[in-house]
């Protein structure tokens, strides 16, 4: 049986980028936004992971995800979601105590929503989880991925029944 340990997590870089504003997009419709929950549970932790394109860059991702022409279609758009979130999930660190967990994609959908001008935005959910040692801690999660894109990041973190979160470097639900 694992017993409950005490996390101290410190997320890098916690990043916020100001852009003009927008109404679908507060900061323009050429963003591409991420949210990062970290979950810590006594056996593992998951982060449930949110990439918002806004839509200049869903109008650019569109022709990469289209490939017979026809419009986005149901697979196309699933398939998209899988590479992405693949994409995505070689792009973080999770480490606890200096050592590097990797995580693994469990989940991912993609969902495309009505934007400003008749254009289209998409929203992809991932689910990554990592099983974490029995032992007590510090948790360090970064996310790599596109450090230069314009856009809105945000990490926070919670723990489960079990867990005792004793700080944190980010907002704690």
């Amino acid at each position: 049986m694992r017993r409950a340990g005490v996390l101290a997590i410190v997320v890098l870089p916690l990043v916020l980028v100001v852009g003009p504003a927008a109404l679908a997009h507060p900061l323009g419709n050429f963003t591409v936004n991420r949210y990062a929950e970290i979950v810590l549970a006594p056996e593992r932790v998951d982060v449930h992971y949110v990439l918002d394109l806004a839509e200049i860059p869903t109008f650019q991702e569109q022709q990469r995800i289209d490939l017979d022409g026809d419009g986005l279609g149901e697979e196309e758009l699933r398939a998209w979601a899988v590479r992405t979130a693949a994409t995505i999930v070689r792009g973080t660190v999770l480490e606890i105590e200096g050592r590097r967990i990797p995580l693994r994609v469990e989940a991912s959908t993609v969902t495309e929503l009505a934007g400003e001008g008749g254009l289209s935005t998409l929203r992809l959910e991932a689910t990554f989880r990592a099983p974490t040692p029995d032992d007590s801690g510090v948790l360090r999660f970064e996310d790599r991925n596109d450090p230069n894109r314009l856009g809105w990041r945000e990490i926070s973190a919670r723990a489960t029944a079990g867990i005792e979160l004793a700080g944190s470097t980010v907002p704690v639900a």
